[in-house]
This record gives C-alpha cells, sequence and structure tokens, in this order.
C-alpha cells in the first residue's frame, strides 16, 4: 500500500498521506518484532550445529547495549506502536471535521496542516522511542523485557495510549451518532416525498375526468389506468456506519486493550512471555489496518490491483482501439 500511494499521483490527498504514515508505523513495527526471533533462532541453529564461535557472536550482538533496547526492548517497538496509534488518531480527526464540519474541512485538513500533523506524530514517537537508550531504563546486563524496562516508562506509555484510544472512541462514537442523524433526516425526505406524489396521483386521478368529453370518460373506463409505482430508496448509513466503525474498534481495542491492561493492572506479575505474546497479539492490529483503512478504499483498491496485474502491452492496444472505435 506504501508503494502504491507513492506511486499513483490521484491518490496523493489528506486522507492517504496519514494511510501512509499508518502503514509505514505498522510496516516498521512489523520488520522489528522479528529481530527477538530470529536472533534466538540462530543462537539456536548455531548451538546444535555445535558452532560455538557463531554462536558466542550472535549472543555477543544480541546482548549489546544499545541494540537491546532498541531493537530487543522496547526502543524501536513501542516508537512505531506509538506511531501507529496516533495515527489511527490523526485518521479518527480527519473523519471527523470532514462529517461535522465539511465545507471547511479542505480549509481545516490541508497539505500543510497533514504534514505537520506527520511531524508531531513521528517526533513524538521517535522520541519516545529514544528514552530507554538515553537513560530511562533499568538495564542491568540481562537482556530480557521485564529486567530492562523501566516501570514508570511503561506507565507513562500506558497512559498516553489509553488517552488516545478514549479520543478514537469518542470521535468515531460522534461520527456514527452524526451519520445515523443525517440518514434519518433523508429517510424522513424521501417518505415526505413519496405520500406527496401518493397525493398528487390520486388528485390527477380526481380531477381528469371533469376535462374529457363523453368519448374520454368512456374510454377512461374501459382503459385501466396504468400502475403507477414510485420506488421509494431508503439510505443503509446507519449500517454501513455501523459495520465500518464496529470493524475499526473492535479491531483495536482487541488487539491493544490486553497489553495496556496488563501494564497497568499486573505489575507485580510481569512475565517476558506473556508480554512477547501481547506485544504480538498488538501487532495483529498492524496487520489488519491495511486491509480495513486500505483495501475498502475503493481508488486503493483499484490502484493495488493494477500493480498486482498490469495489462499486456496488446491488452493496452486493444483498449484503446476500442475506445477510439466508441
Amino acid at each position: 500500500m506504501i508503494y502504491t500511494i507513492i506511486k499513483h499521483k490521484h491518490l496523493h490527498c489528506v486522507t492517504n498521506w496519514l494511510l501512509l504514515s499508518l502503514a509505514t508505523s505498522d510496516l516498521l513495527f512489523g520488520v522489528s518484532s522479528m529481530y527477538t526471533p530470529v536472533m534466538s533462532l540462530l543462537i539456536t541453529v548455531s548451538a546444535n550445529a555445535l558452532k560455538q564461535d557463531l554462536m558466542e557472536r550472535y549472543i555477543e550482538i544480541k546482548s549489546n547495549h544499545v541494540l537491546c533496547l532498541l531493537l530487543d526492548g522496547p526502543g524501536v517497538g513501542f516508537a512505531t506502536m506509538t506511531a501507529s496509534l496516533l495515527s489511527l488518531l490523526a485518521l479518527a480527526v480527519e473523519k471527523y471535521v470532514a462529517v461535522f464540519n465539511p465545507f471547511r474541512h479542505t480549509v481545516y485538513m490541508n497539505t500543510r496542516t497533514v504534514i505537520l500533523m506527520a511531524v508531531v506524530i513521528w517526533v513524538t514517537a521517535l522520541t519516545f522511542g529514544a528514552l530507554p537508550v538515553l537513560g530511562w531504563n533499568t538495564y542491568d546486563g540481562v537482556c530480557a523485557f521485564v529486567e530492562r524496562t523501566s516501570y514508570s516508562y511503561l506507565i507513562t506509555w500506558t497512559a498516553i495510549c489509553l488517552v488516545a484510544a478514549i479520543i478514537i472512541l469518542v470521535l468515531y462514537l460522534r461520527i456514527f451518532w452524526i451519520a445515523r442523524k443525517h440518514a434519518t433526516q433523508i429517510r424522513n425526505t424521501i417518505q415526505y416525498l413519496a405520500k406527496s406524489s401518493a397525493n398528487m396521483c390520486v388528485e390527477n386521478s380526481q380531477t381528469g375526468p371533469t376535462t374529457m368529453g363523453t368519448e374520454g370518460i368512456a374510454m377512461a373506463q374501459l382503459t385501466p389506468p396504468p400502475k403507477r409505482r414510485f420506488t421509494m430508496s431508503i439510505p443503509n448509513s446507519p449500517m454501513r456506519a455501523v459495520k465500518t466503525i464496529g470493524i475499526i474498534l473492535g479491531c483495536f481495542y482487541c488487539c491493544w486493550l490486553p497489553l495496556l491492561i496488563y501494564f497497568i493492572g499486573f505489575q507485580n506479575y510481569y512475565s517476558n512471555l506473556v508480554i512477547h505474546f501481547l506485544l504480538l497479539v498488538a501487532l495483529c492490529n498492524s496487520l489488519c489496518n491495511p486491509f480495513i483503512y486500505g483495501v475498502r478504499n475503493r481508488a486503493i483498491r483499484e490502484a493495488i490491483a493494477c500493480c498486482l496485474w498490469k495489462p499486456k502491452p496488446e491488452d493496452r492496444r486493444g483498449k484503446a482501439l476500442a475506445d477510439v472505435k466508441l
């Protein structure tokens, strides 16, 4: 999705720039999460192959103070998770402005504003990721998450994430409320127009014969009146809003809340195994974000399909000739 947004100029808009920030943070989070299992796998393989020198070299790399705090600790992982969460918050703000003030949306959410939001997101995320390396840690030579991560750092990061998560929930609930209100107004308008049209048809049928002659009246009696059918299309915006908002909030909170609750409520029972498992669950949200925010977008979906299945030159030439004939 990153390549698609950058390549296709028609996708260069406010929302897609925020999606680009979200996709970048999710990609970096997934790549950084591979460091610990890959290094553990290399150490295990070298030990089974009885390559002592190679195993000691891998252990030395994994035990490096900076790499331990950045790649095997909260550094890069928490930085990318913070960027992902703040990008989700920025998307919620953008959608909120688009719904509640659509006529001023392009003024408030212009390119300059989005670039400023992206800069603030990544500066905040990178700063928070660098704090453990700068000294906010409890590293004592053991490269394990619980032993190297400060409790005050975890609580601060968790509090920021919870505040952002609550703001996202409030914004999306407000968006759903206004969407439901607009859909109700449209439904009432359609019902009023349908009723007015039906009344008009009845009045025409009653007043029509008075302008006819005797033959016209006879023909009108013999000829059955045409069946007028008024099709009333009631929008399904509330159901669509419920579905979209349900997917967004359900996926987000199911993946993030277990980790945040564990950090706040179980400080006396921290386990490296449980933390890594909950980080893996949070990673699932990063895997779902491209499908929720990107693939559900028709323009991005068509651009991705164009990149994956490029038409052959003869197909393009045949399509061009067909367009000329038309």
